[in-house]
């Protein structure tokens, strides 16, 4: 089967669209084709709405980012090191054992019931008996777990649901009228549903994805409203000078906390993305040109060759 790609591009500069294109289709069994105002997963890409309410709560004064993890969690750590702050946690320097240990989402979902794993505490089971992956700080590995134990985090300290933080001071500030976190069986009109390739066959994603958003993966949004989020971020209209520069300092291995970081010409580029069985994304912003490219497709094409090659002629 040749694969073709499904999903959305859009490249923006400041509030000015400059490329906007759909392809393929959000319902392949209803027929229904994806366009500029489709919703689509962002995967692991959605972990950056954790990680600025969890500057958000550092500037409130609910947290600190070098505060130890044991400080903040109620929950017993077994064999996880309670020294880990939230800013490793933040940057993915922590070493805590890994929710699947080879990253094989599609394998981990299939033998198990996704229905009863739809909170951010559902997931602990799957690494709290796990030992460390290494010490603390001396490396970096991106890791579902951290942004697992981030939400969780947040959700102690306020007493309220990621996803209603979320809701309240990031979407709504920002005019992110199409994005949110909602369930694979009850999915809003004109959001796309993942598909798989299997057997020569397009199968659903909805037995391979957690059926709820959590802190690391899976909330939905669409081209513009991402557009809004990082003009959002960027104006300062969610958080400081001061709490934006400290998420954009690389802490090692092009990754600032929560962001990814790279550089073109040596001016920085960051980045957020995101892989899930059936869904895939990409999104930049360079602050030297205003330019934001992003990728989003429902049917795991290749959405890192699609934004590098758009990024050649436009950084």
């Amino acid at each position: 089967m040749i694969k073709k790609f499904s999903g959305a591009v859009c490249v923006s500069r400041y509030d000015n669209h400059l490329i906007t294109n759909a392809y393929g289709f959000s319902d392949v069994s209803n027929g229904l084709l994806n366009d500029m105002y489709t919703r689509f997963n962002m995967a692991q890409g959605s972990s950056i709405f954790t990680a600025v309410v969890i500057m958000m709560l550092h500037e409130k004064g609910l947290l600190n980012l070098d505060d130890p993890i044991q400080k903040l969690l109620r929950i017993p750590l077994r064999q996880l090191d309670g020294e880990i702050t939230v800013r490793q946690l933040l940057n993915h320097s922590s070493g805590l054992p890994k929710i699947c240990e080879d990253d094989n989402y599609r394998m981990f979902w299939e033998t198990r019931d996704t229905s009863k794993l739809r909170y951010n505490a559902d997931f602990v089971p799957f690494f709290l008996t796990k030992p460390m992956r290494f010490e603390k700080g001396v490396q970096t590995e991106l890791n579902d777990t951290n942004f697992i134990l981030l939400a969780l985090i947040a959700e102690t300290v306020t007493k309220k649901p990621l996803d209603q933080l979320v809701e309240r001071w990031i979407i709504k500030p920002s005019k992110m009228t199409e994005t949110g976190y909602y369930t694979l069986n009850q999915l809003p009109g004109n959001t796309a549903r993942g598909m798989m390739e299997e057997n020569d066959e397009w199968i659903s994603n909805i037995f391979h994805c957690e059926i709820k958003g959590n802190g690391a993966s899976g909330a939905y949004t669409t081209c513009y409203d991402l557009c809004r989020f990082w003009r959002a971020l960027f104006n300062e209209d969610l958080i400081s000078k001061e709490s934006l520069n400290e998420m954009l300092n690389n802490h090692g291995h092009g990754y600032g906390l929560g962001i990814h970081i790279s550089n073109y010409q040596d001016k920085p580029i960051y980045l957020i993305a995101g892989e899930r069985p059936g869904a895939s994304m990409i999104s930049s912003y360079a602050p030297h040109n205003g330019i934001q490219i992003s990728v989003f497709s429902n049917n795991e094409s290749d959405v890192q060759k699609i934004h590098d090659e758009l990024s050649v002629d436009l950084w």
